[in-house]
């Protein structure tokens, strides 16, 4: 069974699941370049069908991800909404039932063309499923958990298809919804308007307050937060959010501006990062005392968040806890892809489809990559091949200098895990600023991440429940060697740190890698951040990691089995 589930609206994305198992994921960004892209991902489809060498006529199912979503030209200009603020409220208001109910049915006649006429398959093979729904199946199907365990299913985002969070139950493979919350009670509205308001790009720079929040007073930080509750607050005992002062979260622009003029960017990132944990600690709590269930999982943009996630793999409430790799908006058409084939099969499946590895986007061949460098001045570059590129590349780790790897399938997702990587030595501080300079141009409170091979992973984190962290989403505490040797790759304030725990299995040659590196300088773990010029996608094809190269300061790439190196 042949099934391809599509999002189309912020950061789109495409899927491909062959009887419950993903194979493809591709995000559109990665192949237009242009980043967070909304709108169709015709793209990416393409691309996945060329991929595996599949007749679009023998696709059993397109699933779209969302019962609705906004045209192009409106995904298009949402940016500009949020400048003007007021026009959002403007046009929102002017939204009659039946004008909704019209624009409804216009886009959704749209929707269906996009597939049937680029592709040429019939209609019925085309159908819708709630936003939510995909953000829920993203999270559980996923998961670790087997299909015989209760698992209380969490998702939060800033609102689809008229919600903005759930709580759902999953067993034998199956989600029954337990509560929801409409759009209008939405805190991950509330942080995106906060981003906003503070001179950020909003569904997009949220990370930016959230690295901030820890230099901020915590004090003053902690009565803002409350200024939040006058919009969206959640009564003791309920799963449901509510509007305390009957103001919506959408149109909070005038209330931002009454509220906040004149307090400082950082104490307001912490109020708002506080308010965002506190009110999600408590939501969780709430749910796991009133069901009894204790393993849970989590999807949807706000869960983006690795410092909530820090938190709730602290409750004493949690005995475990999954968060869906990258669970913003590019995770639904995974979730739509993976439940619908769950459900046509009559969840015959003896397991979920647990995520290991995510590596689901193309690997170029030799071919390709050779082709590319050929195209490279031989006067400005010296190029070898080796046949342990690993050792190489571990070597110049260990002598301090930073390199770019580019191998194998490429990661999905926001995160960088390897094989779209800029690597360094995560022991050398300085090395931060030296990154910053040459190639990211990243705010200067922002830190990277390391990669942390599994077996040594307790020496540098504090992990008393085990949690897995294979895909940095969440949050952990630095042991005391853990701050010495990864003093480049952890948050320089609050000293935690955002992890890839790396398995062999999951990928052996980057695990190779970090190998050498190790028996070099003793470091099971290297500093990783994502292979991009700063405001770009991650890197897709082989000339997009050279032209990254030529256009910045990097002086290695390390691609395929070859080496460049600036001369």
């Amino acid at each position: 069974m042949i099934t391809i589930g599509i999002h189309d609206g912020h950061n789109a994305c495409a899927t491909l699941v062959i009887n419950g198992k993903i194979i493809e994921n591709i995000q559109e960004e990665r192949i237009n370049r242009d980043k967070n892209f909304c709108g169709f991902p015709k793209k990416s489809i393409n691309e996945i069908l060329k991929i595996n060498n599949i007749n679009p006529h023998n696709v059993d199912s397109f699933i779209y991800s969302s019962n609705f979503m906004h045209s192009d030209d409106h995904l298009k200009n949402y940016k500009s909404w949020h400048a003007a603020g007021y026009q959002e409220q403007k046009y929102e208001k002017q939204k009659s039932k039946i004008y909704l109910k019209s624009i409804f049915d216009l886009r959704k006649r749209q929707r269906i063309k996009n597939i049937t006429e680029y592709f040429n398959v019939d209609s019925k093979k085309i159908f819708f499923m709630d936003h939510h729904l995909s953000h829920a199946s993203a999270a559980y199907l996923t998961s670790h958990y087997k299909k015989k365990d209760r698992v209380l299913i969490f998702t939060c985002d800033g609102a689809g298809d008229g919600i903005s969070s759930t709580v759902s139950m999953g067993f034998n493979g199956e989600i029954k919804r337990l509560a929801s919350t409409k759009r209008k009670a939405s805190i991950g509205k509330i942080f995106s308007r906060v981003t906003y308001y503070l001179g950020f790009s909003p569904w997009e720079h949220e990370y930016k307050l959230m690295g901030l929040a820890p230099y901020a007073n915590i004090d003053k930080a902690k009565k803002l937060s409350l200024i939040f509750r006058k919009i969206t607050d959640l009564k003791k005992g309920s799963l449901v959010f509510h509007n305390p002062s009957k103001l919506e979260s959408s149109y909070i622009y005038s209330f931002l501006k009454q509220n906040l003029e004149k307090q400082r960017f950082d104490e307001i990132s912490a109020g708002i990062q506080i308010y965002t944990e506190d009110l999600l600690l408590q939501w969780i709590k709430t749910a796991i005392q009133k069901y009894k269930v204790n393993k849970i999982a989590l999807g949807g943009g706000t869960f983006m968040n690795i410092k909530a996630n820090f938190l709730l793999k602290n409750l004493k409430e949690v005995k475990d806890i999954y968060v869906s790799p990258s669970c913003g908006d590019e995770s639904l058409s995974m979730g739509s892809a993976l439940y619908f084939d769950f459900t046509s099969n009559n969840n015959k499946y003896k397991n979920l489809s647990p995520i290991k590895s995510i590596y689901y986007g193309h690997e170029f061949s030799d071919e390709i990559i050779e082709n590319s460098l050929k195209k490279l001045n031989s006067t400005e570059y010296k190029i070898t091949k080796s046949k342990n590129i690993e050792k190489k590349i571990a070597r110049l780790l260990s002598e301090n200098k930073i390199v770019a790897r580019y191998s194998g399938k490429m990661e999905w997702g926001a995160r960088s895990l390897g094989n779209r990587s800029i690597l360094a030595n995560p022991s050398n501080f300085s090395i931060v600023q030296e990154i910053n300079k040459l190639v990211k141009k990243r705010d200067f409170w922002m830190p990277f991440a390391p990669t942390i091979l599994k077996e040594y992973s307790d020496k540098y984190i504090v992990n008393k429940k085990n949690i897995t962290s294979r895909h940095m989403m969440i949050g952990f505490e630095s042991s005391l060697e853990g701050k010495n040797k990864l003093s480049a790759a952890i948050h320089p304030y609050d000293m935690t740190m955002r992890p890839q725990i790396l398995n062999r299995i999951d990928n052996p040659l980057y695990y190779k890698m970090i190998k050498e590196f190790k028996n070099i300088t003793g470091i099971g773990a290297v500093l990783n951040t994502s292979f991009n010029l700063h405001g770009f996608p991650i890197v897709y094809t082989p000339d997009d990691a050279i032209s990254v190269l030529k256009k910045t300061g990097l002086q290695y790439l390390a691609i395929g089995n070859y080496l460049i190196k600036k001369n």
